[in-house]
C-alpha cells in the first residue's frame, strides 16, 4: 500500500510560531511521525531571515524571502519564493507525496510536484464560489462551517469535509492545579465570585467588546478575565482600556500556550463573545475545542461554525440573553454535555482526522 504521508509539503499562511491556538502545526508534528515534512512559513522581505531549521529529525521549518510583496497575498506565488520552496523540497523530500495548503489554495505547487494527494485547509474568509478555480484540483477541501461547505459548487470532484480545529496534548493531562502566571496569581487573589473566562485574540475584529462591557457591568459579582494578546491596533487598545475601567475585569497577556489549560481550568464559565459579522461568519474557533478538552460550561454568540455542536454549549442572540446564559450555565449545565465535549476534543486530534482523510482518499 502506498504511503500517502511519506513526504509532506505544507504551505502555511499561519506562522509556525503563532502565539495562541497553534492547531495547524500539530498536524505538521503528526505528519512528521509518518514521514519527512516541510512547514513553509510566510515569506519575508528581509533576505537575512531566510532559514531552514529542524523542529525534529523529520520536520523542517522553512522561512523563504522575497524581493517585494505584492499588493495582495503573502508572497507564496512570487517567482523567487517558488524557487526556494521547490529547491528545499527537492533536497529534503524528493517528490512530496502530499501537499497541504493552509488558508489559501496555492495550486501552482500541485502542478509542479504532482503529489499523490493534496489538501486545502480553508481559512475564515474562504469564498467557495469566487475561489473555486484555486482549489478545484485539490483532492480534499476542509471547511470549518457547514454553510461554507454547502456552498462548494457541485462541479468539485474532490472530497469536501466538515472540519474543526484541535488542541495540544497537554489539554488532556491532569496537571491543571497551578496558576499559569504571576499575573494570574494576582487576579486569583483579587477576584470575587465565579469566573467567566476567555482565551484567544483580543482583536476588535473578533471580540464583541460592547457585549463584554454589558455583561461585566450587569454581573458585578462575577469576575471576567480575558487571557490572550492584543493586535497592537489603537482601536483595540481603546476598547481594552474602557473595559478595564470596570473593577471586575482583568486582562492577562503573554500566557504560554502550554499553560492555557491551567487558565481554562480556573474558569467557571468559558466564553466565546465573538462579533457576528463577515469576519467571523466562516470561523469555528479553536478555543471551543480547547474549552471542551477541559470540560467546562461554554456560552457563545451564535456563530454558524458552532451550530453543529449545539448540545455542547449555550448560544446567545442578544446582550441580555448572554447574561442569562451565563447564569443558566452556572446553575445547570448538563454533565452529559461535558462528557460529549471531552469525547469531541479527543476525536478532533490530528491523528484521527489524518486517518479519516486517508480512508476517504482510498475509497
Amino acid at each position: 500500500m502506498v504511503n500517502l504521508w511519506k513526504s509532506n509539503l505544507i504551505i502555511s499562511e499561519i506562522p509556525w510560531n503563532y502565539y495562541l491556538h497553534a492547531c495547524s502545526k500539530f498536524y505538521a508534528l503528526e505528519l512528521s511521525k509518518l514521514g519527512r515534512t516541510i512547514w513553509v512559513n510566510p515569506p519575508s522581505r528581509n533576505p537575512f531571515s531566510f532559514r531552514v531549521s529542524l523542529e525534529n529529525k523529520n520536520l523542517a521549518i522553512l522561512r523563504p524571502w522575497m524581493y517585494r510583496r505584492d499588493a495582495n497575498g503573502y508572497g507564496f506565488d512570487r517567482f523567487e519564493v517558488r524557487k526556494q520552496i521547490n529547491f528545499i523540497a527537492r533536497i529534503y523530500l524528493g517528490t512530496p507525496t502530499s501537499i497541504w495548503s493552509i488558508s489559501t489554495a496555492y495550486h501552482y505547487y500541485l502542478t509542479k510536484h504532482r503529489p499523490l494527494t493534496s489538501i486545502f485547509w480553508s481559512g475564515d474568509f474562504f469564498d467557495p464560489v469566487d475561489e473555486y478555480e484555486q482549489y478545484e484540483d485539490f483532492d480534499i477541501t476542509l471547511c470549518l462551517t457547514p454553510p461554507k461547505l454547502n456552498a462548494i459548487p457541485d462541479s468539485y470532484t474532490g472530497k469536501k469535509v466538515h472540519f474543526n480545529m484541535c488542541c495540544g496534548e497537554n489539554f488532556f493531562k491532569n496537571s491543571y492545579g497551578n496558576s499559569p502566571s504571576e499575573e494570574f496569581d494576582r487576579f486569583l487573589a483579587e477576584k470575587k465570585g465565579k469566573v467567566a473566562g476567555y482565551v484567544g485574540t483580543l482583536s476588535t475584529r473578533r471580540l464583541d467588546y460592547e457585549l463584554l462591557l454589558y455583561a461585566a457591568s450587569n454581573l458585578p459579582d462575577m469576575s471576567f478575565v480575558l487571557v490572550g494578546k492584543d493586535d497592537g491596533e489603537e482601536v483595540t487598545e481603546h476598547k481594552i482600556k474602557k473595559l478595564l475601567e470596570l473593577r471586575n475585569v482583568w486582562i492577562i497577556q503573554d500566557v504560554d500556550y502550554e499553560d492555557i489549560p491551567k487558565a481554562i481550568n480556573l474558569f467557571d464559565i468559558c466564553m466565546i463573545p465573538y462579533l457576528l459579522d463577515s469576519a467571523n461568519v466562516g470561523t469555528c474557533p479553536t478555543k471551543f475545542i480547547e474549552y471542551a478538552a477541559i470540560g467546562k460550561p461554554i456560552v457563545s454568540t451564535r456563530l454558524p461554525g458552532l451550530e453543529k455542536f449545539k448540545p455542547m454549549l449555550l448560544f446567545s442572540d442578544s446582550n441580555q440573553q448572554f447574561i442569562g446564559r451565563i447564569e443558566e450555565a452556572l446553575l445547570r449545565f448538563p454533565k452529559s454535555s461535558l462528557k460529549k465535549q471531552r469525547i469531541l476534543a479527543k476525536d478532533s486530534q490530528p491523528e484521527k482526522f489524518i486517518t479519516s482523510f486517508e480512508s476517504l482518499l482510498r475509497h
